[in-house]
């Protein structure tokens, strides 16, 4: 996505309203997106996008990461962004989208002088946080779920009851320490200290679902080259979080295999023609280099069935593998028939709504980011879910620092509006 993808003219560059850029760092590429609120005296504040670059990571079989190479693009990503933005003040927001992301839950209390407030609220989300054995591990964020106050029915919102204990719930997103000190490394490298860190699949779930939806309960799965990441939102929260192996590079791999071609060229034919079963017409050749007799590419032809013969074998398993992660998190169709948004570079593939419908046994829609300037519109931008939804966190977190302390609300007024600190608290903690 160049210059000409992104609309201008939305914002005023000399008036107020602050700017995040925001970094994913992704096996495939390196994306870094500028965007900033307008300001409104609404929550829901249009974000306009003023800077985007994406550059490309070197993969495929026999290619080891390079630290120093990531260091540089992660720089080169950074500094085209920041100029297409005119240079913006903007803090640095990042996700972490590897392996071994998981999420817990677990629960904390403190005792009460009066009707519960934000700072009760604080004290026993960080009661909760502490109480997690997380030896060799990172904590990212902690999202609040529900709250008691002493034996009565849980609540989303406990302030201005009253009791002896507050009790938190809450679900702990975490990554291993090393891998995050290795990523926080290769920022400093580059320049980057992040402002603050969370988990690529929560960041996408703020981009390509509505409140609404992260209310009434929703999946984001968002695949990438190298795995994917799922996320659950329910009561506006997240609720579970974890990231799979298994991505587009897995797929071209498979693909340059079936074709016998090297990965780049099996990466460009995906790209232009990796329909599934059911898209386009199987017997219809197309031409694809090969690896000749001597080990150099050669013209070729194939059939277009080939790619569905190559891809659908390993989407099936993939999908498979996430549904037994989701039944296995009590996520299960049954027990929680929360529809699914497909995002992520891997979403764009013809045909694979229906076929993760099949398997998921759920409604599917492709996700792409909503109430971006430049975004709402553009069928490649599921590849950018991660960084805008970076962009939004951040914004909310700016306005919640931002907004005065609430005030004592009555009971009556909690059931009837989540506002403030504690909107701040469940997202962003």
């Amino acid at each position: 996505m160049g210059a000409s993808d992104v609309r201008y003219g939305a914002r005023d560059p000399d008036g107020p309203g602050e700017a995040i850029a925001a970094l994913d760092i992704g096996a495939g590429k390196i994306a870094c997106l500028i965007g900033a609120a307008q300001p409104a005296p609404e929550i829901a504040r249009p974000i306009d996008v003023l800077g985007v670059s994406a550059v490309p990571v070197r993969s495929g079989p026999g290619v080891e990461p390079d630290t120093d190479g990531r260091t540089h693009l992660t720089r080169v990503a950074l500094d085209q962004a920041r100029r297409m933005a005119g240079d913006v003040p903007a803090p640095v927001a990042c996700a972490y989208g590897g392996p071994d992301l998981v999420s817990q839950h677990a629960e904390g209390a403190v005792r009460l002088k009066g009707p519960a407030g934000p700072r009760d609220v604080a004290a026993a989300i960080a009661a909760a946080r502490a109480s997690a054995a997380l030896a060799g591990r990172r904590l990212l964020h902690a999202s609040p779920l529900r709250y008691r106050i002493d034996d009565a029915d849980a609540v989303i919102d406990p302030r201005g009851l009253e009791g002896e204990v507050l009790t938190a719930e809450v679900c702990l997103a975490h990554a291993p320490a090393d891998a995050v000190a290795a990523l926080e490394a290769m920022l400093e490298a580059a320049g980057v200290r992040a402002a603050f860190m969370v988990a690529a699949p929560f960041a996408a779930g703020h981009s390509v679902l509505t409140p609404e939806e992260r209310e009434a309960g929703a999946i984001v799965i968002d695949i990438g080259e190298g795995g994917a990441g799922i996320a659950v939102f329910e009561h506006g929260g997240l609720q579970h979080v974890a990231t799979l192996p298994g991505g587009g590079a897995r797929l071209t791999r498979d693909l340059a295999a079936r074709l016998h071609t090297s990965f780049p060229v099996a990466e460009r034919a995906k790209r232009l023609h990796g329909g599934l079963t059911g898209e386009g017409d199987p017997a219809e050749a197309i031409e694809v280099p090969v690896i000749g007799a001597d080990g150099r590419l050669e013209p070729g032809m194939t059939l277009r069935g080939a790619f569905a013969e190559a891809l659908v074998p390993r989407l099936e398993e993939m999908f498979a593998r996430i549904a037994a992660h989701l039944a296995a998190a009590d996520f299960a169709p049954g027990a929680a028939p929360f529809g699914v948004a497909l995002t992520g570079g891997v979403s764009q593939t013809p045909g694979l709504r229906v076929l993760a419908a099949r398997l998921l046994q759920r409604p599917v829609r492709i996700g792409q980011p909503l109430g971006f300037g430049g975004f709402d519109d553009h069928g490649a931008c599921g590849g950018y879910a991660v960084a805008t939804g970076l962009v939004r966190c951040g914004l909310e977190r700016a306005a919640a620092a931002a907004a005065p302390a609430p005030a004592r609300v009555s009971a009556g007024a909690v059931t009837r509006r989540v506002g403030g600190a504690l909107t701040w608290l469940k997202e962003n903690f």
